[in-house]
């Protein structure tokens, strides 16, 4: 039950308050009196200006209808029971700053995050909680709008529909004929495999018609390979070729390039200078070793230099002595005189003869001198080998090693050598060159053949390929379509076999409920005689005659979609949830009024009634009935 309701500010409201009571509750007002307001402001307190999606948060065209032109706080509160239990759900509208409290006040328990209030919209709805059905629901069945829109026939054709769907499925909403027409045109629209022109048989053509061009699918897929595999052997012998010449032409442009090198560096030049250079080596070592055999032979049982030295060295001092002593001698004795220093000349010049063969002697060279002289000579002449060697041992080609250079060099061996390269070896070169390049010619050749025949192949297997692709794919819809029409079938046979079979003991407690809700509607008046068929529905006038839907006035026919749909509201089984009659009774007369508001009042649950009239509020005074007639403050 909906006790109260605070609306902040919403469309021409601001800061408004509504109570209720538990049972019928009467909105009386001219039109732009506000009960649209109230009514829809309840929708939106329950279920928000939403539309059902779970993707994204889409608003209804009431949101920018109730846009308030003053104030910020556009939402309101509710206050709700449900059973035992009290609720406050408060909520702000805008946008930018949409919000919904709800909470139950009789266990302290935030609600707000609960999960059913977004099983089917983003946007949070309480409804959900509270009632156990989303929007859709609580629209068709607990909110009544208008009939003034609904002729004769719409009315009767909606009230054969309600009760159809309830004879067949036990549900107001499910059309078993519906379902059949749709399953029966949804098979139509797929066809056969024998129909040329429905989907099916278009799709069978396509198959037949590529499973002809796939057929040489795996011939040629074989032959491709095969082809293939011959190429890449083709390909495989091309590269060894070309790595066999490639490895020739480098062999011999390498010989003839170290020939020029070669040339480039000297030619017989080098190798004569060299030889020149060894000669005269050769002629130092010569003259090194005879002044060492007449070394030797001259010095043959003479004392050695030293010896020689020492013996002078002796003879020049007693020399000195003599002459010294010859003159003082003589000094003393008889002055000085010419004789003393003739005696002392002679003497003195004695001893210069024999100190100058002495000296002649000591000019013979030492041996370990010659023998010196004789390893740098040999020294030098390995230095200059060495590097000749280096520098020209490509020339060489490695006929002469290092150890035999000299010799080699010195016999003028060399003359043959430096004669050019071998044109024995280069024509045989070129001749397996020239081999080389023949056999991989025609090899190219046979490539060029093969390249061919696999571009042919290759094409017929792609085009094989697309067809058998396209026949799989075909298939595959084919079987799609197949499998649809299977399922068509056996929804079908579900449903003729489900059909009045399980919504017997429904449709005849609704029966119930609608006959006891019309008779009293209707005073008695009128009653719903006896049917087999749906096909067959009367009802008995009070003159006793048998009157079809169609042939009832519009002020019956009104009776009965009403009562209908509070019979749909008691097989609901949603007690707690109000019922709201906008402008439901404009066709009523004074008398069928009077029999609906009576049995409306009795009613054990909470019921919103809308009316522009005065006529329903005279009637309830007139007749003592309880109602509450709702003031907004």
């Amino acid at each position: 039950m909906i006790k109260k309701l605070e609306l902040w500010d919403f469309g021409t409201f601001h800061q408004k308050e509504v109570t209720f009571s538990s049972g019928l509750n009467l909105f009386y007002g001219p039109n732009e009196g506000g009960k649209s307001h109230i009514r829809d402001f309840i929708l939106a307190m329950l279920y928000g200006f939403s539309k059902d999606s779970t993707k994204s948060r889409l608003y209804s065209k009431a949101y920018d209808h109730y846009l308030p032109n003053q104030g910020l706080a556009f939402g309101g509160a509710m206050e709700v029971q449900v059973g035992q239990d009290h609720y406050r759900i408060e909520r702000n509208f805008l946008k930018e700053r949409e919000s919904c409290y709800f909470f139950n006040k009789t266990r302290k328990e935030d609600l707000s995050e609960n999960p059913s209030l977004f099983k089917y919209s983003r946007i949070p709805q309480p409804g959900v909680y509270l009632y156990g059905m989303n929007q859709d629901h609580f629209l068709e069945l607990y909110s009544l709008g208008s009939l003034r829109g609904k002729g004769p026939e719409a009315l009767s054709e909606e009230i054969r529909t309600l009760m159809d769907n309830l004879q067949a499925t036990g549900a107001y909403k499910y059309s078993i004929k519906k379902a059949l027409a749709l399953l029966e045109e949804k098979e139509a629209a797929l066809g056969t495999l024998r129909a040329k022109k429905s989907p099916l048989g278009q799709l069978e053509d396509q198959i037949q018609d590529l499973k002809k061009e796939a057929q040489d699918f795996y011939s040629y897929k074989n032959r491709r390979f095969a082809l293939m595999a011959a190429e890449e052997d083709l390909a495989t012998r091309a590269r060894q070729l070309e790595e066999e010449i490639g490895s020739l032409e480098e062999d011999k442009r390498r010989r003839e390039e170290d020939w020029e090198k070669d040339q480039e560096r000297g030619d017989f030049s080098d190798f004569l200078k060299m030889r020149d250079r060894l000669q005269d080596y050769q002629r130092q070592r010569t003259l090194l070793e005879e002044d060492l055999s007449r070394l030797e032979a001259e010095t043959k049982g003479t004392p050695s230099l030293e010896g020689r030295r020492t013996r002078r060295k002796i003879l020049v001092f007693t020399a000195l002595g003599l002459a010294l002593a010859n003159f003082a001698f003589f000094r003393i004795r008889d002055g000085v005189t010419g004789l003393p220093i003739l005696v002392s000349l002679a003497l003195l010049g004695a001893l210069g003869i024999f100190l100058g063969g002495q000296k002649k002697g000591e000019d013979l060279p030492e041996p370990r001198d010659l023998y010196a002289r004789l390893d740098q000579v040999f020294m030098e002449e390995e230095k200059d080998l060495e590097a000749f060697f280096k520098a020209h041992k490509v020339l060489l080609k490695g006929k002469i090693g290092r150890d035999g250079l000299r010799d080699y060099l010195l016999s003028g061996a060399f003359m043959e050598v430096l004669e050019g390269p071998d044109l024995g070896e280069l024509q045989d070169l070129d001749q397996a060159l020239g081999d080389l390049r023949e056999a991989y010619y025609q090899l190219d050749k046979k490539r060029v053949t093969y390249s061919h025949h696999l571009e042919e192949a290759e094409k017929n297997f792609m085009a094989a390929k697309r067809a058998k692709d396209q026949v799989e794919d075909l298939s595959r819809q084919r079987e799609d379509l197949l499998h649809k029409k299977r399922l068509i079938e056996k929804a079908r046979d579900l449903l003729e076999g489900l059909a009045y079979r399980e919504s017997k003991g429904v449709f005849e407690d609704f029966l119930g409920d609608f006959q006891a809700i019309f008779k009293e509607m209707s005073n008695s008046t009128y009653r719903l005689g006896a049917f087999g068929k749906l096909e067959d529905l009367y009802f008995l006038s009070p003159e006793g005659g048998r009157l079809r839907l169609d042939q009832l006035s519009q002020g019956t026919l009104d009776q009965v979609y009403l009562a209908l749909r509070l019979a749909l509201v008691r097989l609901d089984k949603k007690e707690e949830a109000p019922l709201i009659l906008d402008d439901s009774l404009v066709y009523f007369d004074q008398d069928r009024l009077a029999g609906f508001l009576k049995s409306l009042a009795q009613w054990p649950r909470q019921v919103f009634l809308f009316s522009a009239q005065a006529r329903e509020k005279e009637i309830l005074d007139e007749a003592g009935l309880a109602y509450r007639q709702v003031q907004i403050k």
